[in-house]
């Protein structure tokens, strides 16, 4: 939200915990940021449409999660880890494989440069070397930047409403996302689909 207001304001997602009958739900929350002056901002929030029913401990028809944040970045840093032992060359063509060892499922990673072309991805060949940089999601989301916003941060955690592209979908869903910097000019990233129950 800093960095957002620090640029004038935008959108961007966090999450409400629900607590119901000893579980807690997770629910995507869509915020708005807007700077007041250079020294804070305000902000103001709702749990995105069509997950109010997390409200009363109903999950029917909503995605939960198969993964943990720890397998994801588990996941990422495996592969910045054998880029650095094999190449660029390489690496990329491993994370363009849907059938490589940085698939497992709906948990999978993708690469882009710094300016927000993407270089590589498993399922979503049709966005490879277009620039996503001022993609804008139909919340008003600019999911690209925020990522990167994340990674300069230094946590490289955000989330985001996308489509599952492993499974061809086109409807967004919730999406904790992480992204770790390969060198100074790219990135690899990773996704955990659907909401988190406890």
């Amino acid at each position: 939200m800093r960095d957002l207001a620090r640029k004038g304001g935008g959108y961007s997602y966090t999450v409400a915990a629900i607590k119901k009958d000893g579980k807690t739900y997770y629910a995507p929350k869509l915020d708005y940021t807007e700077p007041v002056d250079d020294s804070y901002w305000i902000f103001s929030g709702i749990i995105i449409p069509g997950y109010e029913q997390l409200r009363e401990g109903n999950t029917t028809g909503i995605t939960v999660r198969n993964y943990t944040r720890t397998d994801m970045f588990d996941l990422v840093g495996s592969a910045v880890t054998y880029e650095q032992a094999t190449g660029n060359e390489r690496t990329l063509a491993e994370i363009n494989n849907p059938n490589g060892q940085f698939v497992h499922r709906d948990l999978f990673i993708w690469a882009e440069n710094f300016d927000g072309t993407l270089l590589a991805d498993p399922f979503w060949k049709d966005g490879i070397g277009k620039n996503w940089i001022n993609f804008t999601d139909p919340y008003g989301s600019k999911t690209t930047v925020v990522g990167i916003n994340a990674i300069r941060n230094g946590t490289g955690f955000s989330h985001a409403m996308f489509p599952d592209t492993s499974a061809n979908h086109t409807a967004s869903v919730p999406k904790l996302v992480y992204m770790k910097p390969v060198n100074d000019t790219w990135w690899i990233g990773s996704g955990i689909y659907g909401v988190q129950v406890a």
